[in-house]
């Protein structure tokens, strides 16, 4: 991917383009996006469904700084918020040793609680980029363009619907078992938004 943060951390993604692509018809796009320290390979059936029925996947990987790719939205970097702590244990206490603060990614320099969990680099703008990239280089169809992503994948998408970067680019949300933290589900900027959320009934 060309898009680089100030940091000059590189990323990547992976495209499927439909085995009938013919880079003349412009097609729809998912962009799947990963869960907490997963990567661009995490969905081989969504890939391999893109294929088969005639839509485009892009898979980016995330900033993983010193950890894990991670995706920044949500409340994910920001907590306390303002309903308070976004973890249950905002001291560190059962870290080791305790008092640790948690994932603090390299890129958030000095976390605020031990809450914070992935990196501070700006995902939104990583994810503007890309969609740019590919409606530059792949024969896209703009007005189908959709976002997909697991937990913390998911967790981002509501970051999308809500920024004025990216929220009217996209024709529908499926985020599956994520939801923002409290205090931070901010509602779509552009409402009415489609989306389909998957959980399950033991999902905590």
């Amino acid at each position: 991917m060309r898009y680089r943060p100030a940091s000059g951390q590189p990323t990547q993604y992976r495209l499927m383009l439909p085995q009938h692509a013919d880079g003349k018809t412009p097609l729809p796009l998912v962009l799947s996006f990963h869960g907490w320290a997963g990567n661009l390979s995490e969905r081989p059936v969504l890939l391999a469904h893109g294929r088969q029925h005639g839509y485009i996947v892009a898979a980016p990987t995330g900033f993983a700084d010193d950890l894990w790719p991670s995706w920044n939205g949500g409340g994910s970097t920001r907590s306390p918020g303002r309903l308070g702590a976004t973890c249950l244990d905002p001291t560190g206490s059962l870290f080791d040793p305790p008092g640790t603060k948690g994932y603090c990614y390299a890129s958030c320099g000095t976390c605020d609680d031990a809450c914070w969990w992935t990196t501070c680099e700006d995902s939104v703008a990583q994810a503007a980029a890309l969609l740019d990239e590919l409606l530059g280089d792949v024969c896209v169809d703009a007005s189908r363009v959709f976002a997909t992503g697991v937990s913390n994948g998911a967790i981002f998408l509501y970051e999308l619907a809500s920024d004025p970067r990216t929220a009217g680019r996209f024709a529908g949300y499926a985020p599956v078992v994520g939801s923002p933290h409290a205090g931070f589900n901010a509602p779509p900027l552009h409402p009415p938004a489609a989306f389909f959320g998957v959980w399950g009934e033991l999902d905590t």
